[in-house]
């Protein structure tokens, strides 16, 4: 999909389809997500924001009670190559089968969420929003499952989670071009 405006920067988003917030690898969702998009160690980061084809990446899905989608986008400078930005990400996202995560990427998104669980949980606004999104995936108890889902995630589930769901066949591309 390409979408042409006046106005703003480049913006590349590849979203895939996952499955609902109640099914027992979406845990691995959050875990994977870290492994790709967190600051500085993040593969997609370091493909996209390191070599400087964007300024920033990001990533979003809504908790919810079928199944929904992942969307991971990449913020191009004013000037920046689509084309090399969209090789990169693709590449980053769907040639994990070749380049498999590792156990320190795992144990560091694993530290990651931990602590954010941790810090939501004292704070009641947060940690009230948090249990309302998973109220409408079907249940209050996720959050704290899938919490529990996360940590005992093993690399292999991770893995294979990330080749069943990032994959070509599974994708829609878009790209914003002002």
């Amino acid at each position: 999909v390409t979408i042409r405006r006046v106005g703003g920067v480049p913006v590349l988003v590849a979203g895939y389809h996952v499955a609902a917030t109640s099914a027992p690898d979406a845990a691995a969702l959050e875990v994977v997500d870290r492994m790709l998009t967190a600051a500085p160690g993040g593969r997609l980061y370091k493909a996209l924001v390191e070599s400087k084809l964007a300024t920033q990446v990001g990533s979003n899905s809504v908790s919810t009670l079928d199944p929904t989608f992942y969307q991971l986008l990449a913020i191009l400078p004013k000037d920046g190559d689509m084309a090399k930005a969209q090789d990169a990400m693709l590449s980053a996202l769907e040639d994990l089968k070749a380049h498999p995560f590792t156990q320190e990427e795992l144990d560091r998104s694993k530290a990651e969420i931990a602590k954010y669980y941790d810090l939501t949980s004292t704070k009641t606004d947060q940690l009230a929003i948090a249990l309302s999104e998973a109220m409408a995936a079907g249940d209050w108890r996720l959050y704290f499952l899938n919490r529990d889902r996360g940590q005992a995630l093993t690399l292999a589930q991770a893995q294979a989670f990330a080749e069943h769901y990032l994959k070509a066949s599974n994708r829609t591309l878009g790209e914003y071009i002002p």
